[in-house]
């Protein structure tokens, strides 16, 4: 295989898709909220509950290191961990300027995590399926260390999961008795701005060219350690905003699992969405509706799926 094979590998489906999580409201039968079937659910698609997002800019092969350890999205937690950070440094501030702080932080994380992996196949070409599977046990068992040993835990409690954090870093609300949090029209607005990137700025047109034939786009000047790191930050940050939902919209606490199952539920959402940000927006919100109806049908009438 030439050097020039992984490029078009990597870059060549960049509108992989866009996974809007939710979580839908879980009722017993007496229409009682029932915490347990609420961890059942599925956390990741649009409704009127909750929102958030995560871009993955990979190709489908790529996708795997989504679904390593406990299926976690490993930048999606790196993000979560680092507006959590950013909301303990930021106490105290206005809410604005707090919420501010904890997105930003977030994304920035992400980005971060996931140029790791970037790092590693630019500098000493390790496939970013390996890489990317031993970077999920580094973050989650990091994570686990700051909740039971280190100073994130919750005081008196067994979990690992942080205390709930205050009221002014949550993601405000959009609609009274309704989940539905400031994390929907963030996730919609990445999936524009991702979408105007790709076709109509010189870079999104780049990265196209890049990824369709890397050969050629060689030649025209663009360079390939280039894009794979770009295109592995925008990922990054943007699963790094899926994290600052999950935790500051709806757990209102940081927990390892606030991302499992995200990346065979991303796949499944981005090929129905073709490949495109705009596409899988749709997407999502029918295959949320698909599962979520389900689930009510299960709780309204008592009975298992299977």
């Amino acid at each position: 295989m030439q050097w020039t094979d992984w490029p078009k590998d990597v870059l060549q489906t960049l509108r992989t898709g866009v996974v809007i999580p939710a979580s839908p409201l879980a009722l017993d039968k007496n229409r009682n909220y029932d915490p347990r079937r609420q961890r059942a659910l599925a956390r990741y698609y649009m409704d009127a509950g909750s929102g958030g997002i995560a871009i993955g800019v990979h190709t489908t092969q790529f996708e795997i290191r989504d679904v390593g350890l406990y299926q976690p999205v490993l930048e999606t937690v790196a993000g979560a961990m680092a507006a959590y950070q950013a909301s303990l440094i930021g106490d105290g501030l206005p809410r604005i300027a707090l919420l501010s702080l904890i997105i930003l932080a977030g994304c920035a994380g992400g980005a971060a995590y996931g140029a790791l992996a970037a790092i590693f196949k630019i500098r000493f070409r390790v496939d970013e399926i390996i890489s990317t599977v031993m970077l999920n046990y580094i973050i989650l068992f990091g994570l686990s260390y700051l909740l039971l040993e280190g100073p994130w835990g919750e005081p008196g409690s067994v979990y690992q999961q942080t205390p709930k954090i205050s009221d002014l870093a949550r993601l405000p609300r959009l609609l009274d008795r309704s989940r539905l949090h400031l994390g929907f029209p963030l996730a919609l607005l990445a999936a524009v701005g991702l979408h105007l990137l790709l076709k109509r700025m010189t870079l999104g047109l780049e990265i196209r060219a890049f990824g369709a034939n890397p050969t050629a786009a060689l030649f025209k000047g663009i360079k390939p350690d280039r894009m794979v790191l770009i295109v592995f930050l925008i990922s990054g940050a943007v699963a790094g905003l899926a994290g600052v939902s999950e935790t500051f919209g709806i757990h209102h606490r940081l927990r390892p699992d606030i991302s499992i199952g995200f990346g065979y539920t991303g796949i499944i959402v981005a090929m129905l969405g073709g490949l495109r940000p705009l596409g899988v927006v749709g997407a999502a919100i029918f295959f949320g509706g698909l599962v979520n109806a389900s689930v009510k049908m299960q709780i309204a009438t008592d009975r298992k799926s299977t």
